[in-house]
């Protein structure tokens, strides 16, 4: 049991890492998007990517529970955990849709 709570310790992704995780998924969902509504500009897509980052950066926040950490997003002073991160992995719920809608 202490080699597995350890183990969990040093592999626990830090808040940088779970940032990066939901960059992508979410630089995924606007490229969809963009593909969709035929804009293949790159100046959009750089500007896609800006938005994301400044979303992630302000409304994301983690809590770090030594073996194990949660992924927070905050709208409007509310907070909800919408992922969990423990032996190196970060793994998202499904229910990321306040986040979508803002790049809708």
């Amino acid at each position: 049991m202490g080699i597995i709570l350890t183990i969990s310790m040093l592999t626990n992704p830090n808040e940088s890492r779970q940032k990066e995780i939901l960059k992508y998924k979410l630089n995924v969902h606007l490229q969809k998007i963009l593909s969709e509504n035929d804009v293949e500009n790159q100046g959009f897509m750089f500007l896609g990517n800006l938005f994301v980052s400044g979303i992630v950066n302000n409304a994301i926040s983690t809590d770090n529970y030594i073996v194990f950490s949660t992924t927070n997003y905050t709208y409007k002073g509310e907070s909800k955990v919408i992922g969990l991160a423990a032996f190196g992995n970060v793994f998202l719920f499904n229910d990321l849709d306040d986040l979508k809608k803002q790049l809708n």
